[in-house]
């Protein structure tokens, strides 16, 4: 196999895993016995894309969308980079009104 997941560290933190392995040996009956592979944390690596996509994405849409809605794209890439689970956006406006998007 060879495939990237996301993991939860023991601390609980989630982490990136490039995850690589193969059959080296099988039993008479065709059944693995024997696999090796290795797995290499590549959280920065995928880090490193989000940032990238994020950048290409809003690049893009500056033109074509509103404020707002390039706030909450925003928001979703920062997610995606935190881990969280949850995450607010509230704006003040000069007049003091507050708006959570």
């Amino acid at each position: 196999h060879d495939m990237e997941i996301k993991m939860f560290s023991r601390t609980g933190k989630s982490i990136w895993i490039w995850s690589r392995g193969k059959v080296v040996e099988r039993d008479e009956n065709d059944l693995p016995i024997r696999v090796v592979g290795t797995h290499l944390d590549i959280t920065e690596r995928k880090k490193t894309e989000i940032r990238t996509e994020a950048v290409l994405v809003l690049g893009q849409k500056q033109s074509e969308e509103t404020v707002d809605s390039l706030l909450r794209i925003a928001l979703e890439y920062m997610i995606q980079l935190t881990s969280s689970e949850w995450a607010t956006i509230r704006m003040a406006s000069t007049n003091g009104n507050v708006q959570e998007l």
